[in-house]
């Protein structure tokens, strides 16, 4: 059950968008037990988003998934969502930031897992 949110102050086209989901779709999969099947892109274009200061093109980008997350496979994904929000967004991997968030509570189709 893991969701991917971008928040950028770029622009993020529909095909964009698609090609980044299309292309997280694979990388989840650095995650143990993770699939695109139960994956959700979430993704917020034009925000306003203020980074060492300044407005220049910058991005965050959420991961959160349902349980305990390995170090190693996180490390594995931040360097293919840096790659794939770069060269998407036409943004530096130096202005994205990624953050990780693990629940022990996931709810979904009226319950929790």
């Amino acid at each position: 059950m893991p969701c991917i949110q971008v928040t950028t102050n770029k622009e993020l086209p529909a095909e964009k968008q698609e090609q980044m989901k299309i292309r997280f779709g694979k990388a989840i999969e650095l995650l143990p037990r993770k699939s695109e099947k139960w994956l959700m892109c979430i993704f917020r274009p034009k925000c306003g988003v203020w980074f060492h200061g300044e407005s220049g093109d910058a991005a965050f980008l959420e991961v959160d998934v349902f349980g305990a997350l390995d170090r190693e496979a996180c490390n594995a994904l931040t360097k293919e969502l840096m790659a794939i929000a770069s060269s998407e967004l036409d943004i530096a991997e130096d202005q994205i930031y990624i953050k990780y968030s693990e629940t022990p509570n996931w709810g979904w189709a009226g319950k929790n897992f």
